[in-house]
């Protein structure tokens, strides 16, 4: 009993059309070959009725070489003219038990875990995973001491809180002045001006920061709002015969004075009141502040709204000079 290979070889070396369709065919030396052709068997290339189980096993059972040769597309719109034609038109009454599917409408089932010769196999592990019913968290590591625990926590983790003002030079703002992009005699140059004139582009929160890039070529005489600037700056802005501020905008009040059409019904001129940890820094005189110039202390109260008789005490005294003070007094009131 020779192998399809070899008979296929013979054949190629006697120069024959010779093709082997299926496994069961078997050449012995001597004995005539197959015409090829002659129509496959229909045993080989379609299966013994529609039901898609039939289908299935029909194919499963012809081996590896024979079960890839699904039905063709040719074949397949053959079967439902047949069926569509005949078999469906022979139905005098439909009923539950006429009904049926239509070829190859419905999916062949999947049949899972039945090894690696179905082409199908699952759960190819041992241990663990190789039950159906396993649910491993992640980051699970049997049972030992996660990577995330054994390595030790990273300090200084906040900087993704930490706010980033995009850099304006004033280089380039006096090169946007000298251009005649801004007009600096027209008022208060702010961030909408800034954003107008195309020199900051798309601005987010906190805003835009001063730098004194190019510090020694700046001439302009400006008054310009900008929500934080460097002492450089503010010393070549003042210099220069101008002044600055820094001015605290919150987000909503920050898209109001960028995009102002769009707050049309409902605008307001309040900025709100920087947070508790800002609020000193835009009372501080250096920096120009806003709430410097407006008069408000440390403590966020208005000079002018103070009582008059209100005045705190300018340094505490020690507990000896309260006593001796005590002890002078008593003696008074005992002449």
């Amino acid at each position: 009993m020779l192998s399809i290979r070899r008979c296929q070889s013979f054949a190629r070396h006697i120069k024959l059309p010779f093709d082997f369709t299926s496994r069961s065919y078997r050449v012995q030396l001597g004995v005539t070959l197959p015409n090829p052709d002659a129509p496959i068997p229909p045993q080989i290339t379609q299966p013994p009725s529609d039901n898609p189980h039939d289908v299935y096993w029909h194919f499963h059972r012809l081996g590896k070489e024979n079960r890839n040769r699904r039905p063709t597309p040719q074949y397949r719109k053959k079967r439902l003219e047949e069926f569509v034609l005949g078999e469906n038109s022979d139905v005098q009454d439909i009923a539950l038990n006429t009904l049926k599917y239509m070829p190859y409408s419905k999916k062949l089932k999947k049949r899972l875990g039945r090894g690696r010769g179905a082409n199908h196999g699952l759960h190819g592990n041992n241990g663990q995973k190789q039950r159906r019913s396993v649910n491993i968290p992640n980051l699970f590591e049997g049972g030992q001491t996660p990577i995330f625990k054994r390595i030790p926590k990273l300090r200084w983790r906040n900087a993704a809180f930490k706010k980033k003002y995009k850099p304006l030079n004033l280089e380039k703002l006096q090169y946007f002045i000298d251009t005649g992009r801004i007009d600096a005699s027209s008022g208060t140059i702010n961030l909408f001006t800034l954003r107008s004139a195309g020199l900051i582009g798309d601005v987010r929160w906190p805003g835009v920061k001063l730098l004194a890039s190019g510090y020694d070529n700046f001439t302009a005489k400006i008054d310009i709002e900008v929500p934080r600037a460097s002492m450089s700056a503010i010393k070549a802005v003042e210099n220069a015969g101008g002044s600055i501020r820094c001015v605290y905008y919150n987000k909503r009040s920050l898209r109001m004075l960028l995009a102002p059409h769009r707050y049309e019904k409902h605008y307001t001129e309040s900025m709100g009141m920087p947070p508790p940890k800002l609020f000193s820094y835009y009372m501080r005189k250096n920096i120009r502040g806003y709430l410097a110039v407006a008069g408000f202390d440390k403590n966020g109260i208005n000079e002018h709204e103070k009582v008059p008789d209100h005045e705190e005490e300018t340094e505490r005294k020690r507990a000896e000079k309260v006593f001796m003070e005590h002890s002078v007094k008593q003696k008074k009131k005992g002449k």
